[in-house]
């Protein structure tokens, strides 16, 4: 039974889904009165909803009838979402996801896609306008572990994996890289090599997977080796070459500077190497640098950067697949991990 203030929107929305999912075809779209029947609501909540759904295109409606699906509208596309305003295919880091995610889709032979962009932070932006809820089988969410987002998401009522992080939501799919053990070594390297004063550079956010794959590796190699460092060695930032060069000058104008820095990207290392330059020390003789990511300009810096590789094409590819058997209804790991590998280069 349907218990909902406005039982005609709830019916209006299951009946969509099932449409999605091809649990209706043309062929054999029920009555209203099987319609009333199956979902425990009278008949004119069916009609309603039926002239709701005709509205929208999902079906078309004959007099004395039921209704006949729109098979053209339904189960057609996969959008894809991603954070900020570059786009997904021509981000640094975001390129070889997107590659993934497209051979995945083509694969299946019978889906396209739309790319949407989100704002950072606890909004879903005009998603909610532009969004085709009635073309959209599925939905991509790339790199975003926002509760709001994923609290969004799930009131569309369309199947969605979350790509390339995991998330602390037990009923949310996603595929993301384990990064912890990588990210472990590489700072216990530091340490291996008699480094003992280890600044970080980089994104920190409680709660957040993504962040703690990064975060926590470090911090429990300094408990490991019981190395105290000052506050002034950590500086949080978002992921911008220039915010590396920023908080990796104020760290060198310190009297007393680190010999080791980790950063949370690679990116954030381009700017680091520029300020270790500039102030005339050597990398890795003076100050050691190590990073995540493994993006394409971490093997032409000077010296070349040690960092952890993110599998990020396959990251994209398997999340299209697991997102093709939810929408089948097929069985699927629900959370699907891909290892990461450390990159061993010359930085350290």
């Amino acid at each position: 039974m349907i218990e909902t203030i406005n039982k005609t929107e709830q019916l209006k929305s299951i009946i969509l889904e099932d449409i999605r999912n091809g649990v209706y075809s043309h062929e054999d779209f029920p009555s209203i009165r099987a319609l009333s029947k199956k979902y425990g609501v009278c008949k004119h909540t069916v009609s309603q909803a039926l002239f709701s759904l005709k509205e929208i295109g999902a079906l078309k409606v004959h007099p004395g009838k039921s209704g006949t699906v729109n098979c053209d509208l339904a189960q057609k596309n996969i959008a894809v979402l991603y954070i900020g305003m570059t786009p997904l295919s021509q981000s640094e880091f975001g390129a070889e996801l997107f590659r993934g995610i497209e051979e995945g889709i083509r694969e299946t032979g019978k889906y396209s896609y739309n790319t949407y962009s989100l704002p950072e932070g606890d909004s879903i932006g005009s998603l909610d306008e532009n969004l085709d809820r009635v073309h959209t089988a599925g939905i991509l969410l790339v790199g975003s572990d926002n509760p709001y987002k994923l609290s969004c998401l799930k009131k569309y009522k369309i199947p969605f994996t979350v790509v390339g992080t995991s998330v602390n939501d037990a009923d949310v799919s996603f595929v993301a890289p384990h990064m912890e053990n990588e990210v472990f070594e590489e700072v216990d390297l530091f340490v291996r090599k008699g480094r003992r004063k280890i600044a970080f550079i980089g994104n920190i956010r409680e709660g957040s997977p993504s962040s703690c794959e990064k975060t926590n590796p470090f911090f429990n190699v300094l408990k490991k080796n019981k190395i105290k460092i000052s506050e002034k060695f950590i500086k949080k930032c978002s992921h911008l070459p220039e915010n590396g060069y920023v908080q990796m000058k104020e760290i060198l104008e310190a009297p007393e500077i680190p010999d080791a820095v980790f950063c949370t990207s690679d990116l954030l290392a381009v700017g680091i190497y520029r300020a270790i330059h500039e102030r005339k020390l050597r990398i890795p003789q003076d100050i050691a640098v190590a990073s995540c990511d493994d993006l394409e300009i971490a093997a032409y810096l000077s010296p070349s950067l040690t960092t952890v590789r993110m599998p990020r094409y396959e990251i994209g590819y398997q999340s299209v697949k697991q997102l093709m058997a939810k929408i089948s209804g097929r069985r699927f790991l629900l959370h699907k991990i891909i290892p990461s590998e450390l990159i061993l280069r010359e930085s350290i």
